[in-house]
């Protein structure tokens, strides 16, 4: 499917162009999140409540970027739905729904 010269070239293009940046960012924005909560409940979840200041100033920026993750995907869904760009997914066999293209992909659901 990706053979032909041309195509080769293109994704080449795409990739060091934009793409690799994109990808760079979001990886390492996913990486802190993942520690800030892995931190959270290793250090800090211990059997009596932990409510010193750092584990509330963690409690806090993990909230805050759980928060903030989610208001940036409802921009973007809103925004995909609002431009028209959906696909159509198949549930049960014959239902079928408009949803937009970052739902449309398992693995972005799955985020």
């Amino acid at each position: 499917f990706f053979t032909p010269p041309a195509t080769k070239k293109c994704l080449e293009l795409k990739w060091t162009g934009f793409a690799k940046k994109y990808f760079v960012i979001f990886q390492l924005v996913y990486a802190v999140f993942l520690g800030l909560f892995i931190l959270g409940f290793l250090e800090y979840n211990k059997e009596e409540a932990d409510c010193s200041q750092t584990a509330i100033a963690l409690r806090m920026t993990t909230g805050s970027f759980g928060l903030l993750t989610v208001l940036i995907m409802t921009a973007i869904i809103m925004k995909q739905i609002r431009k028209g760009q959906t696909v159509k997914q198949n549930f049960f066999g014959k239902m079928r729904i408009l949803l937009p293209r970052l739902l449309g992909n398992q693995w972005n659901c799955m985020r």
